[in-house]
């Protein structure tokens, strides 16, 4: 997401325990069920079985939504 604004992104890994650490109990409690149940899936199953491809990967799919929140004025970039 970074470099779709034109910076360099500063990201570090925390293990959970010690990032939950660094959050409200409640940020963190969402965060965790976010993690628990929004897995990234590989739709190959679905097109071998179905014959169905989604139209967009995750990240165009992402790009756009952002995009358009740009466009809306909802997110500054």
């Amino acid at each position: 997401m970074a470099g779709w604004f034109g910076k360099e992104a500063r990201l570090s890994f925390l293990p959970w325990e010690q990032w939950r650490r660094t959050v409200s109990e409640d940020d963190a409690a969402l965060t965790y069920d976010h993690i628990a149940h929004s897995p990234h899936c590989s739709m190959d199953k679905a097109e071998r079985l179905l014959g169905h491809r989604p139209r967009y990967t995750s990240l165009e799919a992402t790009a756009e939504a952002v995009d358009w929140l740009v466009r809306a004025g909802t997110i500054k970039p």
